[in-house]
């Protein structure tokens, strides 16, 4: 009996030991329990606080909608998103501010942090900013265009002279001359982008863009993949585009959307092979997947006027061919 109350004794020990040093200190539990009020930001005067709040984690308790706002002011639990402060986040948050200012030119951020704690337990974290001078755009350089002969490829683009060194539009300025070129018989076209911040001008960039267009592409065989009752000249009369013609990128995409006004058609793609073939050639596949070729439907209903009604449809959606409905 000694015995098994000393085992018992020494479990209730170790149970005991286990949970003092895994469960958190009163004043962490507290805290990470802490409800958020309200998160503010201070300094920030390049972007507006709900671009900011998008980029953390730190969240504040707010209303689920506007249509449940009076039961919000009742405290009502049900239309309240509560929010608790993530102590372990907010340097993490200090962190992704930082990045996200430094992606849009202001390289020189520095971000602060501060809690209050109000009479009701509850807390207002307070992100305070200092955006610092950012890298502008002093000069943009397009090499391997002039050779191209098209006046409107470098019109109206994403990144222009004088605004701040973004990242995320040097990438969109790339991505959109690449597809200007794609949709001008350039399927092959790639576009290196660059910058360069001078140590003696270090809030003044210089951008350049190497464009590689590669050889003008015009389609090769157009191949129709999974049709059961459409024939394939309904299909590739439908596409619009034949084995010769000019590559263009944004004609895949609408004869995509034009094999979807026909009815029949459950799942349509319009793929390039970029494997096989020439430089100067690309395969189309144009792969579909038909739904039922009959369809029927029938309603009843009844109403004052005409007492009991019945209607009934059906439906051909490849009445002798060519995608017609009957």
């Amino acid at each position: 009996m000694r015995h098994r109350s000393r085992i018992r004794l020494l479990h209730g020990c170790l149970a005991a030991g286990a949970i003092a040093c895994f469960a958190p200190h009163s004043a962490e539990a507290q805290i990470g329990g802490t409800e958020v009020r309200r998160v503010e930001f201070v300094g920030n005067r390049a972007f507006p606080t709900d671009s900011l709040a998008r980029a953390i984690v730190t969240r504040e308790t707010e209303c689920r909608s506007f249509l449940l706002s009076p039961f919000c002011w009742a405290d009502a639990e049900f239309a309240i998103q509560r929010s608790y402060l993530p102590r372990r986040e907010l340097p993490r948050d200090q962190l992704r501010l930082r990045v996200w200012y430094r992606a849009r030119g202001y390289r020189e951020t520095a971000v602060d942090t501060a809690t209050a704690v109000h009479d009701d337990g509850k807390v207002t974290v307070t992100f305070t900013i200092d955006e610092g001078e950012p890298v502008r755009v002093g000069a943009i350089q397009f090499f391997g265009a002039e050779e191209l002969n098209q006046p409107d490829l470098l019109t109206d683009l994403p990144l222009e002279t004088g605004v701040p060194l973004s990242t995320i539009a040097l990438d969109a300025t790339r991505d959109t001359l690449v597809s200007r070129l794609a949709d001008r018989g350039y399927a092959r076209a790639d576009v290196l982008r660059s910058f360069f911040i001078p140590i003696e001008d270090p809030y003044n960039a210089g951008v350049t863009f190497d464009i590689a267009p590669g050889p003008r592409a015009r389609y090769g065989h157009v191949s129709v993949e999974g049709n059961e009752n459409l024939s394939e000249s309904t299909v590739l009369k439908t596409v619009e585009f034949r084995a010769g013609d000019t590559y263009r990128v944004s004609q895949l995409q609408e004869a995509q959307a034009r094999l979807f006004g026909l009815g029949i058609i459950r799942s349509a793609s319009v793929i390039p092979d970029f494997r096989t073939g020439q430089d100067s050639v690309i395969p189309v596949a144009v792969r579909l997947q038909e739904g039922d070729l009959h369809r029927v439907r029938t309603g009843a209903g009844w109403s004052t006027a005409e007492c009991f009604d019945a209607d009934a449809r059906w439906v051909n959606r490849n009445y002798f061919g060519g995608g017609r409905r009957l």
